[in-house]
């Protein structure tokens, strides 16, 4: 082992992060400059920096519902805010929307619905309150709330009448892994609506937390005619832009 630099303790230094780096830097500014080129491409995840971005655009505020195991805390919701300083230990507040008059909830779950670690949940969906929905609300979650229970009882019937003799095991598993899908996605919609919450479900292609974001734009309007293919692409376009203009200001300081 290489002996310790001059005037150096030999005790192990801590790690460099981006605070340490006076500004501008250029390691800064390339980091953002291939971070924003990055998230131009359809797909790519998006999290809750990205969704901060994005709240500070549209003036408003967030709240986040994260399901987790119990033994990571309350699912919340949280503030975004909240979430982020808990995650970074920064107390900065990354959402300013303390005199905004929309909020915006969003939920992270797994794409199994199964809950999980806070980094395991990879799939975004707009919450709606139950204020927001009005009248429609008994009609809303009674019709979803049906339709999921449907879906479960007949893939049960399919199990039930399952033979043994058949040679089939890949549809037989994925049969059984449906109905635990249809099971965790059940027990999580009904939790949220107990607490006045509508997840409105979006596509899990990896655009999800746009559709998210876009569903929350029209608000109810949504559970008519959400957002197109379209309206996606441009919001995958803008939030490159947005981490761009943040190599912009750097350049400025």
């Amino acid at each position: 082992m290489p002996p310790p630099a001059a005037g150096s303790s030999g005790a192990e230094q801590p790690a460099l992060s981006f605070s340490d780096l006076p500004l501008p830097h250029p390691l800064v500014k390339q980091m953002i400059a291939q971070y924003a080129k990055h998230i131009r491409k359809d797909g790519v995840y998006l999290g809750l920096g990205d969704l901060a971005l994005f709240a500070r655009q549209e003036e408003v505020a967030v709240l986040t519902h994260h399901w987790v195991e119990k033994t990571w805390g309350q699912p919340g919701p949280i503030s975004l805010n909240q979430r982020l300083q808990n995650v970074t230990g920064d107390t900065s507040e990354f959402v300013d929307g303390s005199h905004s008059s929309k909020t915006w909830v969003v939920s992270f779950t797994s794409s199994t619905f199964a809950r999980g670690s806070f980094f395991s949940l990879n799939h975004a969906m707009p919450l709606l309150h139950k204020e927001q929905i009005g009248d429609e609300w008994e009609k809303v979650t009674s019709a979803t709330m049906t339709k999921m229970k449907g879906k479960l009882t007949k893939v049960k019937k399919k199990l039930e009448a399952w033979s043994e003799d058949s040679e089939d095991e890949a549809l037989h598993e994925s049969m059984v892994m449906r109905l635990e899908f249809l099971e965790q996605k059940n027990l999580f919609y009904q939790a949220l609506i107990s607490d006045g919450y509508f997840p409105v479900d979006v596509p899990g292609d990896g655009n999800c937390l746009l559709w998210s974001m876009a569903c929350l734009r029209l608000g109810p309007g949504s559970l008519k005619k959400g957002p197109g293919e379209k309206e996606i692409a441009q919001m995958r376009k803008a939030c490159g832009c947005q981490s761009d203009r943040k190599t912009i200001y750097i350049d400025s300081l």
